[in-house]
């Protein structure tokens, strides 16, 4: 199937986001075929749709990385604990074990906003 110019985002919206659709219909049935007017409001309506089609999955995203971020921090302060005997000097037992535990969380969470971004 190859986009249409005039009527790609009318043919090719999904029945959830098609509602963007009802506002310009109007001016979609009035005008003729390349008209430039009808070229601009499909370009608009398909950006508009693909928009709101990736927010779903960006606040999905955030949603199930924010409820995660818990686990990761049990999990990496469990495995800190475990190679804690295997560092070789104290430098190192600081930097990797001590300063992740009280900062850990908040590590991860700029991570999460880094994410985002």
């Amino acid at each position: 199937m190859i986009f249409d110019d005039c009527y790609g985002s009318f043919f090719s919206s999904m029945p959830p986001l098609n509602f963007v659709q009802i506002p310009v219909l109007p001016i979609a049935l009035v005008l003729r075929y390349k008209h430039p007017m009808l070229v601009k409001v499909n370009t608009m309506l398909m950006q508009v749709q693909y928009v709101l089609f990736m927010m779903i999955f960006f606040c999905l995203f955030v949603c199930v990385s924010a409820a995660i971020i818990p686990i990761a921090y049990l999990v990496c302060v469990s495995d800190k604990l475990s190679t804690m005997t295997q560092q070789t000097s104290n430098a190192e037992l600081i930097k990797n074990n001590i300063m992740f535990i009280p900062f850990g969380l908040p590590i991860l969470g700029f991570d999460l906003l880094a994410d985002c971004y």
